[in-house]
């Protein structure tokens, strides 16, 4: 096999996988990710602490 082609299968690969593991953290994973953020905002606000509801939003880069 040359090595054009498997730099390009190498590559092909990492892309298709990367979209699957990316697909599968936004449709899995971060539904429990916000459900814990909130368990977390709804103790803190029963102890009594200040919630800066701005930094529990910016968690994400999106």
């Amino acid at each position: 096999m040359k090595a054009k082609t498997f730099i390009a299968i190498t590559i092909l690969a990492g892309a298709i996988a990367s979209t699957i593991l990316a697909t599968i953290n936004i449709v899995v994973i971060e539904p429990y990710i916000d459900r814990a953020i909130e368990i977390e905002n709804q103790n803190a606000a029963a102890a009594g602490e200040m919630i800066n509801p701005i930094e529990f939003l910016n968690y994400r880069l999106l």
